[in-house]
This record gives structure tokens, C-alpha cells and sequence, in this order.
């Protein structure tokens, strides 16, 4: 199945970082249908080189699994460190190159716009002219202020010290904008995910209003799981200091936690409540002296801890696709909202779990019949042709 070039109604947005507005003065976080004012379903995603395929597969399946694509807007969080330097046009070039040639427009380079000049034409996109298009939005996380307290952890699943996990931190800074409201979501998907259910309801006001309704304060939404909890996560070191330095409270060790794949991140209430300082705090305890594993998800469960909700149902976040072989015997593959792959096989990889699954949203560059050049043009093998080499034989 291949979903690319989505119908969206609406203007396009004006190419800047962050505070982008819509022409007909409509802020980011709306859309007018059919005479109402709605509210978008902002999604985002943090990447670096190594999970472009995974992301450009989670849009298609987010996008195919929707009756109304036209009201979502995808999110691409690039970190870069010290600003936007030659290296990091070149990485960005070869992502919107990546991106343009699988269908998929992304606008919003950082910097400045000569980052996207060559691919912002309709001659090598087809997608860039059509009246209902909606671009997917490249924002920049300036990482400085962290990268200096991140510990270099013993990396078994090969992407915790990625500093795409910890731009997860800057996600309230940036989509606050986007959001509006103080209801206002976003939702943050990791990118070996597969989305099966309409996500345009779920970040609906009425549904948000349900999940968060009591009490007002909950920073975030996830999946809840009972097993690891967290007295799993933290040793008596880290509940001393919790306790004694961080929040004045006693941990609960029995309580559930949640895995930071699937987030229903409330930004204002982030920003209200000083999260994204409690994590530096963390950070900072933690570069003194080895306090946990696992990158960045004991930083969210510390920061969070007594502010976050659990999500109605636990089919927001079916995890374990990534090593867990048995699957196949339950009804999760076939029920699951999300499909997470979770542990070191990624379904992009050789050895792979649960392809077929992944291979159904998969939109293959310039339809697994040429290559792509980085003018964001699709270069057709022999007897194929067309934009994206969709036709056999010779033009």
C-alpha cells in the first residue's frame, strides 16, 4: 500500500522555522473544513540518518489509516548542535531528497530557506502545486544545553545515546505554537512505528478533554504497563535522591510506567510545570554518577512521575514487534492502533521481525525502480519512467 501525496484542505504553510502562520491568518493548530474551524492533529516525529525509512513509513501508515488526512499535520524534529552548519545542510538536503522521492514534500528547513531551494519547484515535485497538499514541517532542536550533560550509556539497542531521543525534550518548546490552546496536544510517535487506527478523533478536543479531564495538571498521556514498574527502573539511590533532593515525595516502586515511543505530550502544561528543567536536573545527577540504563526513559518517568495519565487503552502502544517472535499467536498484530517495534530487529533491518506488516506502508524510493539524486529527482533504471518511475517501459 502506498500512500503518498496527501489531499489537504487549506493553504500551505509558509516555509519558516517554528512560528509559521497560515496565509489566510488562521493560526498553525487550525483548519477550516466545510465552514467550521477545526483543530489540526499535529503529529511529530524526532529523526536523525539512521531512521529516515522508519519515518517516512510511519507518515504513510498515519496518513492511509485516516477517513480525513487533509486535518493532520506531521512534525520532523532535527537535532543539530551548535547550529545549522555544512554538515547539517548536507544531512538535511539528503533527507528532504530521501523524503521528496518516496512522495512525501517536507518544507521548513532550518536556517534559512536556501536550505530547500532546489527541491521547492513543481517541476522536480509534482506534490508542491496541488491546491490540498499539506507539507510535512522540518524544525530544528538546538541541542547545546544538553548535549553536555548526556552520559554515554551502554547501548544494546544500538539508538539510546541518538540525540534524536533527547530532542524529545524540546518537543513542548517548539509545538506550543502549533497547539493553541491549553487543551492543545501533540502527538509524539518514535519512528519504528506502524499506526493502524484514525488518529484525527483520538487528538479530537472532546477526546483530549476525556483523557486529561481530572486532574488538569497531567503533562503527558502513554500506554501504562504493568511490568517493569518503576522501583524496576531506580535502585534505593535514585528514590533517596528523588525523594529527598528532587520532589520531597516518596516513590512509589509499584507503580506502573510507560514506554516513550507513543506520547500525548500537553506542551503548555510541560512548559507551566518546568519539566524540561526537572530533566536537566536528572541529567546532571546522572553525568556525576551512573545512575540508571536505558537512555532517555528514566528521565521521562522521574520528570513526569505523579504527572502523567494513562492512555484508555493499551492498543495505543502493541510494543515488543522488535524481538518478541510470538505475536503471531495473539489477536495484538491484527488489533493493535500502533504496531511498535520495540528491541533491536527493526522491521527496515535484514533481519527484521513482522515485514510483511511494515512492507504494506512502505513507500519505496521512486517506486523500487530507480535511484534518487539528490536534486530530489528520481533517476529511472532501464524500461521505467515517470516522476517517481511508476510506469514500465519506455516514455
Amino acid at each position: 500500500m502506498q500512500y503518498c501525496g496527501r489531499k489537504v484542505e487549506g493553504e500551505i504553510p509558509a516555509k519558516k522555522t517554528f512560528h509559521i502562520r497560515e496565509p489566510n491568518g488562521m493560526s498553525n493548530g487550525e483548519n477550516k473544513v466545510a465552514g467550521e474551524q477545526l483543530q489540526l492533529a499535529n503529529v511529530v516525529f524526532s529523526v536523525d540518518v539512521h531512521q529516515w525509512e522508519g519515518v517516512k513509513t510511519a507518515i504513510n501508515s498515519i496518513l492511509g489509516s485516516s477517513k480525513t488526512p487533509e486535518n493532520i499535520q506531521i512534525h520532523l524534529i532535527f537535532p543539530v548542535v551548535g547550529g545549522v552548519g555544512s554538515s547539517e545542510r548536507e544531512e538535511i538536503q539528503k533527507l528532504i531528497s530521501s523524503f521528496s522521492c518516496s512522495g512525501i514534500v517536507v518544507v521548513g528547513a532550518p536556517s534559512s530557506s536556501d536550505v530547500i531551494n532546489s527541491h521547492d519547484n513543481t517541476e522536480t515535485n509534482p506534490f508542491r502545486n496541488r491546491k490540498h497538499h499539506r507539507d510535512v514541517i522540518l524544525h530544528t532542536a538546538i541541542m547545546d544545553e544538553f548535549v553536555g550533560l548526556i552520559r554515554v550509556e551502554n547501548d544494546r539497542s544500538g539508538n539510546l545515546n541518538s540525540l534524536a531521543n533527547f530532542a524529545r525534550f524540546l518537543i513542548p518548546d517548539i509545538m506550543q505554537e502549533w497547539v493553541g490552546k491549553e487543551m492543545g496536544v501533540v502527538l509524539y510517535l518514535d519512528a519504528d512505528v506502524i499506526v493502524r487506527k484514525d488518529v484525527v478523533p483520538f487528538l479530537s478536543a472532546g477526546s483530549v478533554q476525556q483523557i486529561f479531564s481530572h486532574p488538569t495538571t497531567y503533562v503527558l498521556a502513554a500506554v501504562a504497563r504493568s511490568a517493569p514498574v518503576y522501583g524496576t527502573f531506580f535502585n534505593e539511590r535514585v528514590r533517596a535522591i528523588f525523594e529527598e533532593e528532587v520532589e520531597n515525595l516518596p516513590m512509589d516502586v509499584t507503580r506502573p510506567t510507560y514506554n516513550a515511543g507513543v506520547l500525548l505530550f500537553r506542551p503548555h502544561q510541560w512548559l507551566q510545570q518546568g519539566i524540561s528543567g526537572k530533566i536537566k536536573q536528572w541529567m546532571r545527577k546522572h553525568k556525576a554518577e551512573p545512575l540508571w540504563d536505558y537512555g532517555t526513559q528514566p528521565l521521562l518517568l522521574l520528570a513526569t512521575y505523579n504527572r502523567w495519565k494513562a492512555l484508555p487503552s493499551p492498543l495505543w502502544n502493541v510494543d515488543g514487534l522488535g524481538y518478541n517472535t510470538k505475536l503471531s499467536a495473539t489477536n495484538l498484530l491484527t488489533s493493535g492502533y500502533i504496531l511498535h517495534w520495540t528491541g533491536p530487529r527493526k522491521p527496515w533491518l535484514d533481519d527484521g521481525l513482522y515485514k510483511p506488516i511494515w512492507n504494506q506502508f512502505h513507500p519505496q524510493q521512486c517506486s523500487g525502480h530507480g535511484t534518487c539524486a539528490l536534486q530530489h529527482q528520481c533517476v529511472c533504471d532501464e524500461n521505467h519512467h515517470g516522476k517517481y518511475c511508476e510506469y514500465q517501459g519506455r516514455p
